[in-house]
């Protein structure tokens, strides 16, 4: 029953917000994936986001992505944690901080690429740093969409009438009664000759 209407809940979903999760969670699942390799003295090594001299930045970019996908996960699951104009806030600061390491950790690791012509930076860096970006652009998009919303509200009298959207304009023409039929064709009055 709460596995239904957790599934139920993550379906419905703005689509903004699936695709900064979706993007937030390939970004924590690349750094178990190799980002470092090659011929290190002699002998054929790689390494992922948790090892190697970057370890503890990689540590860092996961645990950041896990808490952006916590502050959607928990509320789902019924933990009411903060406000969701906080929430977009520390999205936004926390994937931007994310894209930062990630770049920070690409510049050493291309730095150590250089000077040892064997190693090489594999693919799960760009996996890290591609859905940072993602993530950090659509929280950006969140945080502006939560501004205008507190903006619409703040305008917003009980009187108006609400915004008429597709599903209000079916219904109003729903509602009208059916035009009148057409008037029928009169006959043509015959010219005047005389007046």
């Amino acid at each position: 029953m709460v596995k239904s209407s957790f599934l139920r809940s993550l379906r419905y979903l703005e689509i903004e917000e699936k695709i900064l999760n979706a993007g937030s969670l390939v970004a924590a699942l690349a750094v178990f994936v190799p980002w470092f390799g090659g011929e290190w003295f002699g002998e054929p090594a790689v390494w992922s986001g948790f090892e190697f001299y970057t370890s503890f930045v990689g540590l860092l970019i996961f645990l950041g992505h896990a808490f952006i996908l916590s502050l959607t996960l928990l509320p789902l699951m019924g933990y009411p944690i903060i406000k969701s104009s906080l929430r977009e806030i520390l999205r936004l600061i926390v994937s931007l901080e994310c894209v930062l390491l990630t770049i920070l950790v690409w510049s050493v690791l291309t730095n150590i690429s250089f000077d040892r012509s064997q190693m090489q930076i594999r693919f799960g860096i760009y996996f890290t740093l591609v859905g940072s970006i993602v993530a950090s652009l659509y929280a950006f998009l969140r945080v502006q969409q939560q501004r205008r919303r507190s903006v619409q509200e703040l305008f917003h009298h009980p009187d108006d009438q609400s915004p008429v959207t597709e599903r209000t304009m079916e219904r109003r023409l729903e509602d009208l009664p059916p035009p009148p039929p057409p008037p029928t064709p009169s006959e043509p009055e015959e010219p005047r000759l005389f007046s």
